[in-house]
C-alpha cells in the first residue's frame, strides 16, 4: 500500500554542518521540487545527451512522494525508499538468488544493497551497485559532492518507518463528525462507512497473490490486515477542534480519515491532516480549503467557491460581452455568499480583468 512520504525516523544525527531537520528539509526540496540548497534548479541529463535545466525532472515525478515508485505501461519505476535501497534485490523469475548477472532481455537481476557511495554514484552516473546501467529514462543529475550528500541523506531516511495507524494486523481509520450536523446527515455518511469496514474482506484471488508474494502459508494472517474505523466527534466552535483532534490522535493514531462531515468550515481538520501528513478522503463540507500546494485532503468539490469560479469563467468566455466591461457582484452576505464572491473576484482578476464592484 502506498504510504505518504515520511522522512521522519529515529532522531539520528544530521550531516556535517547541518542539523538533521535542516538536512532533511534541503533534501526534500531537491527530491520533490528540483531545487538545490543554493536555490538554483537541479540540472540533469536524460537519454545520454538531452540536458534539462528546468528542474522539472524531479525524483518525485517518477518515484512518487513516498519513494515507492510506480508502473506506467512497460516502464517500471522501482522503489527508492531507504529500506529498499539499502537492502539487496535478488530475484530472477521469482527465485531468490545469492548472486547472478543480468540475463538478456530480463528486468530481473541481482543488485547488492546500496551504500552511501554507490547511491551517490547511481544519482550522478546512472550505474547501480553491480555496475549495471540503470534504464536511461532515469535522469543523471549534475550535482556537486555536497548536494549529492544531502540528497543521499534524504533518500536514506525516506519512508523508513511505518505510518501511524498501521499495525501488523490492522489498518486503522477514523471519520470526523461535527456536532452541527443533523442526525439524518450523520447517519447517511456514517452508515456506508461502517458497513464497508464491517464487511471488508480481501478477495480470494488477491489474498492468494499476497500470500504468494509474502511466502505465507494458509492460515496465517501476517500482512493481510483487517480494517477498523473510529468516530471522532468534534464539539463546540471550530477554533477548539484542533485540540480535540490532537487528543483523539494521541489516544488512537490512525492512518487516514475517511469521509467526515460538518456544516462549518473544514479548515481546522485540513490543517491537522497537513501537519500530520495524514490522508483525508472526501470529507463532506461546503467550505473546503482551496490550496494549490496542500497535499493530503481530497475533496469532492470546492463548494460555493467552485460556483463563483465557474461564473467568472463563463462571463469571460462570452464573445458578445466587452472585455473592458465593469462587473457588479450582487450576493447574499452570509458565509456561502462571501466565499462565492471571493472566488469570482480571484478568478476574474486572474483572467486579466479589473476587480469587480
Amino acid at each position: 500500500m502506498p504510504l505518504p512520504a515520511s522522512a521522519v525516523d529515529d532522531p539520528g544525527p544530521g550531516l556535517k554542518g547541518l542539523s538533521r531537520d535542516e538536512a532533511l528539509r534541503l533534501g526534500e526540496n531537491m527530491y520533490r521540487n528540483g531545487v538545490l540548497p543554493s536555490g538554483e534548479l537541479m540540472q540533469s541529463v536524460v537519454k545520454g545527451d538531452i540536458v534539462d535545466e528546468s528542474g522539472n525532472l524531479t525524483c518525485m515525478s517518477c518515484h512518487l512522494r513516498s519513494g515507492f515508485g510506480t508502473t506506467e505501461g512497460r516502464v517500471r519505476t522501482p522503489p527508492i525508499d531507504g529500506k529498499r535501497l539499502y537492502s539487496p534485490l535478488s530475484k530472477f523469475k521469482g527465485i531468490p538468488l545469492t548472486k547472478r548477472s543480468p540475463q538478456p532481455e530480463s528486468q530481473d537481476y541481482y543488485r547488492p544493497a546500496y551504500t552511501d557511495e554507490t547511491l551517490a554514484g547511481a544519482i550522478r552516473t546512472g550505474d547501480d551497485p553491480s555496475g549495471r546501467k540503470i534504464d536511461d529514462i532515469m535522469p543523471i543529475y549534475l550535482l556537486s559532492d555536497r548536494d549529492t550528500e544531502i540528497l543521499v541523506y534524504y533518500l536514506k531516511k525516506l519512508s523508513t518507518q511505518p505510518q501511524p495507524g498501521i499495525t501488523e494486523n490492522t489498518l486503522r481509520f477514523a471519520t470526523v463528525i461535527a456536532d452541527d450536523v443533523a442526525k439524518e446527515d450523520r447517519e447517511a455518511m456514517l452508515g456506508p462507512l461502517q458497513g464497508f469496514i464491517k464487511n471488508w474482506r480481501i478477495p480470494k484471488m488477491m489474498e492468494r497473490a499476497m500470500r504468494a508474494k509474502a511466502h505465507l502459508k494458509e492460515g496465517t494472517s501476517q500482512g493481510l490486515r483487517s480494517l477498523s474505523l473510529s468516530v471522532w466527534e468534534l464539539k463546540g466552535p471550530a477554533e477548539t477542534w484542533r485540540k480535540q483532534l490532537e487528543d483523539y490522535y494521541a489516544k488512537d493514531p490512525v492512518f487516514a480519515l475517511l469521509g467526515g462531515i460538518t456544516k462549518s468550515e473544514w479548515a481546522p481538520t485540513h490543517r491537522f491532516c497537513e501537519d500530520h501528513k495524514m490522508p483525508a478522503i472526501f470529507p463532506i463540507t461546503d467550505f473546503p480549503v482551496i490550496s494549490e500546494t496542500d497535499w493530503f485532503t481530497l475533496y469532492l468539490s470546492k463548494g460555493p467557491y467552485q460556483e463563483g469560479e465557474a461564473a467568472a469563467k463563463y462571463v469571460n468566455s462570452r464573445d458578445d460581452l466587452s472585455q473592458n466591461m465593469s462587473v457588479v457582484q450582487v450576493f447574499r452576505k452570509d458565509r456561502a455568499g462571501l466565499v462565492l464572491s471571493k472566488a469570482f473576484q480571484e478568478t476574474w482578476m486572474g483572467l486579466g480583468h479589473a476587480a469587480s464592484l
